[in-house]
């Protein structure tokens, strides 16, 4: 049987087709824009927890340190490592951390030095492996 679409029938699927499928997009839109929040809500969760515990570690932290500090020999210790104060009678000597920078400046070119030496080595292996082939 072949069935001929009359005008009213192509009108009438193209105006409940168009609103269907305008509702279908509309609903799954939202559905993933709803996971999408699920998901950012809980990583922004998760993100605030970690904040707190390291928030609740640092409270612990400074507690710790006001009552090491209510002790006046810790305090007075403290004092003369950070802020230099001395004892009567007692001298302070500051050493400079250029020191430790040199060394470390020095080691760096030792590594450049050794470099450079194994790639003038291999070089001149190459350089005599040509010339063998050539002459």
């Amino acid at each position: 049987m072949n069935r001929r679409m009359t005008k009213s029938s192509k009108r009438r699927l193209m105006v409940f087709g168009s609103a269907s499928l305008i509702i279908i997009f509309y609903t799954f839109f939202n559905f993933f824009s709803y996971i999408y929040n699920i998901k950012s809500l809980k990583k922004e969760s998760q993100d605030l927890k970690d904040q707190l515990l390291s928030l609740k570690e640092e409270r612990e932290e400074l507690k710790n340190d006001i009552e090491k500090l209510r002790d006046p020999s810790y305090l007075a210790n403290y004092a003369r490592e950070h802020y230099s104060y001395s004892k009567d009678g007692e001298w302070i000597i500051k050493v400079d951390k250029k020191e430790d920078d040199l060394t470390k400046k020095e080691d760096s070119t030792t590594d450049y030095t050794i470099l450079i030496f194994f790639s003038l080595i291999v070089g001149g292996i190459v350089i005599l492996y040509v010339l063998k082939r050539v002459l």
